[in-house]
């Protein structure tokens, strides 16, 4: 066989070997964005993304799980981490936009242990998915690092799973065809990135932020009106009614919008044109304080 045939043909034998649906497709990555980071008393904010997920009917699979015996994408997943309570204190997590609608969603933070489960309303294509961010308050000077994990005990897993219900990590499934007989082909696996945290300060600030902004200690006091802004949170006295007093406002989340409307007598005329101017100028603050928040 003469040399030039020799290579031609093992071209064509890799180049199948790449493009067959029955081997392995490349391994998704779970992962935190930033992989590195450093604070120096700022709110820790970790996005928590998924990649390469495989497009629609690019794994071959078994009629069992798949009438058309193909499979793909992303229906769910199931996430775990553990994190040292002693240096980061957990705020919350916030849903990202593209997914804070899906129905069958949750998470949880305790005793050090953050999970979240999401089962979307239709399966996910993109080679991309960014779930959310989860967010910390750093308590302690040091290094850490987070990493997605499986608690056995807890019955707590990090799995993602394919549009038909196949498991992300490596399974091998047994497949026959009138053509080719019996022959196995394999899902992908995930990949688990994990997140490395410089702490080199404290947060001087507490989450819950006191309103009152007198030296003396007093508790400010609104009248009627116009709203108020007082560390980037809107008051709204009513003109008709008794003084509004506003003491402290816990936040959660990280983009909040307050508002805080005071009707005690529930027998007054309601002014329909200032709830709406309420609404309009809520919208807007919010919008602001977002923006605000990111620089």
């Amino acid at each position: 066989m003469r040399l030039p045939t020799f290579i031609t043909l093992f071209v064509l034998f890799f180049t199948f070997v790449i493009l067959s649906p029955s081997y392995a497709q490349g391994d998704l990555i779970l992962k935190f964005e930033p992989e590195n980071m450093e604070t120096s008393g700022e709110i820790i904010k970790l996005n928590i993304s998924v990649e390469n997920i495989p497009p629609k009917d690019s794994i071959e699979t078994s009629e069992s799980i798949s009438k058309n015996n193909l499979d793909g994408g992303i229906s769910g997943m199931q996430l775990y981490f553990e994190y040292p309570e002693e240096n980061i204190g957990p705020i919350g997590f916030n849903w990202s936009d593209d997914y804070k609608d899906e129905q069958i969603k949750s998470y949880n933070f305790e005793n050090g242990k953050f999970s979240l489960n999401i089962m979307f309303n239709e399966p996910k294509y993109d080679d991309k998915l960014i779930i959310g961010t989860v967010l910390f308050n750093p308590k302690k000077e040091g290094k850490i690092t987070l990493n997605f994990s499986t608690n056995k005990e807890e019955d707590k897993d990090t799995a993602l799973v394919s549009e038909y219900g196949g498991g992300y990590n490596g399974d091998k499934i047994s497949i026959y065809s009138e053509k080719r007989g019996a022959y196995y082909s394999y899902y992908p696996n995930t990949i688990f990135k994990s997140c490395e945290i410089t702490i080199n300060g404290i947060g001087s600030e507490n989450i819950s932020k006191k309103l009152s902004e007198d030296t003396s200690g007093e508790v400010s006091s609104y009248t009627g009106g116009a709203p108020k802004i007082i560390n980037e949170i809107n008051i709204y006295p009513n003109n008709s009614e008794p003084t509004v007093l506003v003491k402290e406002v816990n936040i959660s989340e990280i983009d909040p919008n307050v508002s805080v409307v005071l009707s005690v007598n529930n027998k007054v005329h309601k002014d329909y044109t200032f709830l709406t101017a309420i609404f309009l100028v809520s919208l807007v603050s919010g919008v602001a304080f977002r923006l605000t928040s990111k620089i």
